[in-house]
């Protein structure tokens, strides 16, 4: 495999004790520009405007590591292609990239809401039967 920095693997900006998937850093710390400059690098890897090639692996990484312009998301950039290319799929498009994220990060449950009352007032306007 040829990745075009060494010392390619971080794991700088893996976090211990987070819930969250380890992609999900990267995403959040991804700016609007440059997820622009992502899709159009997508689009880039087109063949007869109607079938996309996609990225692979090694292209991924190494387009994640020019985005964030050093090597610290390396590992999540990894483990983000590896799940939105579940199964035996070897290259990514565009579509898979936002069909993961949509399904990923849209909030699928209400968080519940808890409230705790210490002390009930009687308030002046309201009637007591």
């Amino acid at each position: 495999m040829y990745y075009p920095w060494p010392n390619c693997f971080s794991l700088e900006s893996v976090e211990e004790n987070v819930i969250a998937p380890a992609w999900y850093s990267l995403i959040q710390n991804l700016p609007t520009n440059k997820l622009q400059l992502l899709k159009a690098l997508f689009k880039e890897k087109t063949k007869d405007k109607l079938q996309e090639i996609g990225l692979n692996r090694e292209e991924f990484l190494s387009i994640m590591c020019t985005l964030f312009e050093n090597t610290n998301y390396s590992l999540q950039s990894l483990i983000l292609f590896d799940e939105i290319a579940k199964g035996s799929k070897k290259t990514i498009v565009w579509n898979d990239m936002l069909d993961f994220l949509m399904e990923n990060l849209i909030l699928t449950e209400e968080p519940n809401i808890r409230m705790f009352f210490h002390r009930m007032e009687r308030v002046p306007h309201i009637k007591v039967k």
